[in-house]
């Protein structure tokens, strides 16, 4: 029996308002409101061949500073977008997740992150800190888990680090943390917030009894197991990353010993 062939989407208004409702609240804070711009940006990214994703809306909603050389009666007043850590300027697998607070830790302090894969109730994260990946990123994990049935499918699920932007309404530079599908466009896969959070409530007690024999320890959830695996390939990818970085030159001995402990203590 031939499988029901899917209807390729083709993005065009509808979804570039959404992305302006969302993303620009303040300006468009509801789809309707987004929906004039929607359509001229439309316009624009058909007649320029531009892909419609939420970094090209981004890119072409803000307003860029243009750098031009200043007079000797005027100061410099341009500023230059603070570095983003090397390891969050590519693609990874929603399983590498648990790498990004060391990522983070390893960015500059003038930068924070920003993401609607965060778990519920996190905001913000200070680029500078090393936050507990527990508390903010395994709901999202967690949720894909649940998500897929096949370990092959994990690849389908990425997630990237967009460059940092300056927002002139909180007057700080933000770098938004999204998750793509393995073509780089954005998703979040009907994840929200707190969906994939472990309750916290203590489950009910079983009244004691004596046991007769020793009970066998529990087999592992496939979930756990999946997740195991994968973060075990995960740091032998790290490991084969840094050893490539000194192999290059670019790690000194110190820091290619470093970059392994950190790697083993994950």
């Amino acid at each position: 029996m031939k499988k029901a062939l899917k209807k390729k989407k083709f993005k065009g208004t509808r979804y570039v308002a959404k992305v302006l409702s969302k993303y620009f609240k303040k300006k468009y804070p509801n789809y309707t409101s987004a929906l004039s711009k929607a359509r001229e940006l439309t316009d624009q990214f058909k007649s320029s061949g531009q892909k419609f994703t939420v970094k090209n809306v981004e890119f072409a909603v803000r307003k860029h500073r243009v750098k031009t050389i200043p007079s000797p009666e005027e100061p410099e007043t341009t500023e230059k977008a603070p570095y983003l850590f090397y390891s969050l300027q590519k693609s990874h697998y929603f399983f590498e997740l648990p790498n990004f607070p060391t990522y983070i830790n390893d960015t500059t302090k003038d930068i924070t992150f920003v993401s609607d894969i965060f778990n519920e109730g996190i905001f913000e994260i200070q680029g500078g800190q090393r936050p507990s990946y527990n508390k903010v990123f395994s709901a999202f994990v967690n949720f894909i888990n649940k998500k897929i049935t096949d370990r092959k499918q994990g690849y389908q699920f990425q997630v990237i680090t967009l460059p940092p932007v300056f927002n002139k309404e909180t007057n700080r530079w933000e770098a938004r943390i999204v998750s793509t599908d393995s073509k780089g466009q954005q998703d979040d896969f009907g994840y929200e917030p707190g969906a994939g959070t472990p309750t916290d409530e203590k489950p009910i007690k079983a009244p004691k009894t004596t046991p007769t024999t020793t009970a066998a320890p529990a087999p592992k959830s496939e979930e756990l197991v999946k997740l195991e695996t994968e973060l075990k390939l995960s740091k032998e990818k790290s490991r084969q990353q840094a050893n490539e970085l000194f192999l290059k030159g670019l790690y000194t001995k110190k820091e290619y010993k470093d970059e392994i402990d950190r790697i083993n203590n994950l």
